[in-house]
């Protein structure tokens, strides 16, 4: 339980607080992400103009992608099935740790417990990706159709 106390400390209430915020209101923390990189004074030219060009490069992405309606259905079947891959990555390490080899899981060292986990983290990680790079896909169709 030694691990819970570093929830006393202040910087990482102050990084959870951050984080919180940042996934209740996203759209709201890119304006003020974007507001602060473009009043940086330390920042070269160089730097702001290649955020800019990769911010293009993003969006010439997007569009190319929702205006194909094969792209986007592929966008959000992969989406779907790594939800679905996550979801039985999961019943199986519950069932392994429940009845399986893993059942002793808890005597072993917090690494060792992390490394054995850490290929249901990464595809976390994956679907959880796709899944906000496709609602952001959807939610530009949507404004680019409302819009014509």
């Amino acid at each position: 339980m030694e691990f819970l106390s570093a929830f006393r400390e202040p910087t990482v209430i102050i990084s959870l607080s951050f984080s919180l915020l940042l996934f209740l209101f996203p759209t709201q923390g890119k304006k003020a992400g974007d507001r602060v990189l473009s009043k940086v004074g330390f920042l070269s030219g160089k730097v702001k103009v290649k955020i800019r060009v990769r911010r293009w490069g993003r969006n010439k992405k997007v569009i190319k992608t929702i205006r194909s309606p094969y792209e986007m259905q592929w966008q959000i079947t992969r989406t779907y099935s790594l939800m679905l891959l996550f979801a039985v990555f999961i019943t199986s390490y519950i069932i392994l740790v429940a009845v399986g080899p893993l059942k002793g899981i808890g005597q072993l060292p917090v690494s060792v417990q992390y490394f054995i986990y850490s290929p249901v983290l990464a595809l976390e990680a994956l679907w959880l990706n796709q899944r906000e790079n496709t609602k952001y896909l959807i939610k530009v169709a949507e404004e680019r159709i409302t819009r014509s």
